[in-house]
């Protein structure tokens, strides 16, 4: 219990991940060295703000159990995770956010809405899932792809590249990251500039071309 406060930047994320992951930080006494589901953060109040923040194997990393709330995420991501995003309601706005490996990337229990602006999701059956409601999502700048079927999501697709299918050579694997737009991607440079004013100004420091290895 207590205030959730996210002091991240660019080059210091916050990195939730299984006791047994072995890849990120030291290595816990009694670790099985093969990541398993932890529960996740449940944020009961308030309109949460997070950035920089990587999730890997949760069962349920980020739970928004306000109904009223309204969550902000910017610069995260979702790596093995069941479902990423439970809401209790409400809405959240999602920026520059990767999911990939997941089940179910959204769940609520009652009608919410969510703002999704260059976003990236690989993989995923159904998309979104709830109980007596349903959610509304409006991809702009995003790529979605090799997603089974979208659930009982309503899906506003605003210059985005959205498939049931898995699309080859859409992206490239560099060193440790495996979501840089491939060489001569078509998707490149196609973005609108209708997005949130923040989010373009940082996207103007940020590249989609993966780093020279030597």
């Amino acid at each position: 219990d207590g205030l959730f406060d996210c002091k991240t930047d660019s080059y210091r994320p916050a990195v939730f991940t299984s006791a047994n992951d072995d890849s990120v930080g030291e290595i816990i006494s009694g670790s099985t060295g093969i990541p398993d589901y932890w529960v996740g953060v449940a944020i009961v109040s308030g309109n949460p703000i997070l950035s920089n923040v990587r999730f890997s194997y949760g069962a349920w990393p980020l739970s928004l159990w306000d109904s009223g709330s309204s969550a902000e995420l910017t610069d995260v991501q979702y790596v093995n995770c069941a479902i990423p995003i439970n809401i209790g309601g409400g809405s959240a706005t999602v920026r520059n956010v990767l999911m990939t490996g997941s089940l179910v990337p959204l769940r609520g229990d009652f009608s919410y809405t969510v703002s999704a602006e260059n976003v990236t999701i690989v993989g995923a059956d159904p998309f979104g899932m709830t109980g007596p409601g349903y959610p509304t999502v409006s991809f702009t700048n995003s790529i979605v792809v090799a997603v089974t079927n979208f659930g009982t999501a309503t899906i506003i697709n605003n210059n985005s590249l959205i498939d049931t299918n898995t699309i080859p050579d859409l992206f490239q694997t560099v060193g440790a990251a495996s979501y840089y737009l491939a060489t001569n991607s078509i998707y490149r440079d196609i973005g609108t500039t209708n997005i949130n004013a923040n989010l373009l100004a940082e996207l103007r420091k940020k590249t989609t071309y993966p780093p020279v290895v030597y």
